[in-house]
């Protein structure tokens, strides 16, 4: 994980945590960088794989759902 991971992802974040007037706290930047490198590391192997792009969907989907999770339970701890 580097400087240069987290100012990419940030850089993809920032117009919407202005827009949706979010608090900057609520991302934990080495979070949010090692659920996109893991996201970014399946759809390599499922590329590799050669995988139909329906089949991809339904893997990520539940990776994806996991991370969603996640914040919702991180952001709710925050605001209790």
């Amino acid at each position: 994980m580097s400087i240069r991971a987290w100012s990419k992802t940030e850089s993809l974040f920032s117009k919407d945590i202005v827009n949706d007037q979010l608090r900057q706290n609520l991302a934990d930047p080495w979070a949010i960088v090692e659920d996109v490198e893991d996201i970014y590391a399946q759809s390599l192997t499922c590329y590799a794989e050669s995988m139909p792009a329906e089949r991809f969907a339904v893997e990520v989907t539940q990776q994806l759902g996991c991370i969603r999770l996640d914040i919702g339970q991180n952001f709710q701890g925050m605001t209790n």
